[in-house]
């Protein structure tokens, strides 16, 4: 009997014989169930404070590998920091796109996946 330690788990191999023709058959048990254990992702966005809102949200999309085009002549300054938390980008940017389609901004998002380009422009 072979026995082979993978960090904290902890493998048998049984090997039987195999005869002529016959594959070789190998058990294989673990000593305790195997858990698959996943982190869950979380996206944050934190706009902040005193930087123009196009500056954070530019910050923010280059770490995440996006270029950002601000198609608005408008620009908004950041009066405290804010935090957007998500599971995905798609997450992050319909919360920024609730808050900047109302009546005060009155900007929209527009995400380009494919060629990785965020646009914020003017309604």
């Amino acid at each position: 009997m072979k026995k082979v330690v993978f960090g904290l788990l902890s493998l048998s191999l049984l090997a039987v014989p195999a005869m002529a023709n016959e594959q070789e058959n190998i058990d294989i048990y673990t000593e305790q169930p195997i858990e698959q254990v996943t982190a869950p992702v979380t996206v944050v966005m934190t706009l902040h404070e005193r930087q123009l809102l196009s500056r954070s949200i530019t910050q923010w999309a280059e770490t995440m590998g996006f270029k950002v085009k601000w198609a608005s002549s408008k620009d908004f300054r950041v009066f405290r920091d804010i935090e957007l938390t998500g599971e995905s980008v798609d997450d992050v940017l319909i919360q920024l796109a609730n808050i900047l389609s109302g009546p005060d901004y009155g900007l929209q998002i527009k995400l380009y996946a494919k060629n990785q380009v965020l646009v914020i422009e003017e309604w």
